[in-house]
């Protein structure tokens, strides 16, 4: 498949049956430039509107880049994203993907992880998932996720049960 140019619809349609099915598709071999990739993105939706312009290529906007190689003032590296994180969670519509392109990888590290929460949640006990989850009210930051005190309200049994799911910034567990 040759994501520089466009997909026929049958091959559109098994693209997106493939990721419905598997949640992560990998398209090896493709060199695309940021307009190429744009395009190819558009086959599959409308991109989201990026808040934050800091990262995004001059001649193509709507892309945005991730490097190791950008530095803070003092000289550390900044690598965005490098720790947790659900891409645009935080918006009132969250985009149904993302998709990385890359074009220069390191030897090792480098990692992009993929975690299936609908499976996660498939495989907790049928009473956390009617009973417990709801209960639970998570408030988003930038910085980190803060548990809220419905947390600590729940029987201690039941925390330790999530307690693999989640990781309480408080762990009076």
């Amino acid at each position: 498949m040759d994501l520089s140019q466009p997909l026929s619809s049958d091959t559109r349609e098994r693209v997106y049956r493939a990721w419905l099915e598997h949640s992560v598709l990998v398209v090896r071999g493709q060199n695309l430039n940021p307009h190429e990739l744009l395009a190819a993105a558009n086959q599959f939706g409308d991109p989201l509107h990026q808040h934050n312009t800091r990262f995004q290529l001059e001649e193509c906007p709507e892309i945005h880049y991730i490097s190791n190689q950008d530095k803070y003032e003092d000289g550390r590296r900044y690598i965005p994203g490098s720790g947790y994180h659900t891409d645009h969670s935080n918006a009132a519509n969250p985009p149904k993907a993302t998709i990385l392109h890359a074009k220069s990888l390191p030897k090792t590290g480098g990692d992009t992880q993929f975690v299936n929460m609908a499976r996660a949640f498939e495989t907790l006990d049928i009473d956390i998932q009617k009973n417990a989850l709801p209960a639970l009210k998570l408030s988003m930051s930038i910085n980190q996720a803060i548990v809220p005190e419905s947390w600590w309200g729940l029987q201690k049994s039941v925390r330790l049960k999530l307690k693999k799911y989640f990781s309480p910034v408080n762990s009076n567990s």
